[in-house]
């Protein structure tokens, strides 16, 4: 744990990958596939690098944080997302620095030093608003959605998929070991949804 010295500024350092693999992954990771399924699992979202943030900036961020005790959800108590997650806005209108920031993604950053860069800050709470960083954990698009199909919380067949997503699900099954279904979870969709992919009935166009 960081305990911050107010009246200094402080930049963590970038970690490239989570540091643990979620065990959800484990039935998964056997058999021929597993090659392109690790390559899958280093997918990056896209997010805005963190910024060094100042003592007045951090003291900022912490006054709009319920914190409770330690087992307890520390709920984010401003602006939140159409998505309920916490909003904290950094950087200066003028300068065209600012930008929006997820709240639990800055309190694992204060937290634990690093940036989280192209990585997902999941909840083992669930609870979108929480910034308790005992509740929270870094890994992959693969290792969230795994985790939120793990919880009975992936909502299949409504995310969009991309030409990439598409190519990847081919290569996948093509290399066997992964079963339809199990597509459908990595990627948030139904598992009628992969066999129309994998028979070339939908995305024709994409090789």
């Amino acid at each position: 744990m960081i305990r911050w010295c107010y009246g200094a500024s402080y930049k963590p350092t970038i970690i490239p990958r989570p540091p643990a693999r979620n065990p959800t992954l484990a039935p998964y990771l056997a058999g021929p596939g597993s090659i392109i399924l690790e390559t899958l699992m280093s997918k990056q979202i896209k997010t805005n690098p963190m910024p060094t943030m100042t003592a007045e900036q951090i003291a900022r961020f912490y006054s709009r944080i319920d914190k409770r005790s330690n087992g307890e959800c520390w709920p984010w108590t401003a602006r939140v997302t159409e998505q309920g997650y916490g909003a904290f806005s950094l950087g200066s209108w003028f300068k065209g620095t600012r930008r929006s920031y997820v709240a639990s993604r800055v309190a694992y950053y204060l937290h634990s030093g690093t940036d989280p860069q192209g990585l997902c800050v999941c909840h083992r709470c669930d609870n979108r608003p929480c910034c308790n960083p005992a509740h929270l954990w870094v890994g992959t698009c693969l290792d969230n959605n795994l985790d939120m199909k793990a919880k009975g919380r992936l909502k299949q067949g409504n995310r969009k998929l991309e030409p990439g997503d598409v190519r990847r699900i081919r290569k996948l099954y093509k290399a066997g070991g992964v079963l339809e279904r199990e597509l459908g979870a990595m990627f948030g969709v139904t598992r009628e949804n992969i066999s129309l992919i994998i028979t070339g009935r939908n995305w024709a166009s994409v090789k």
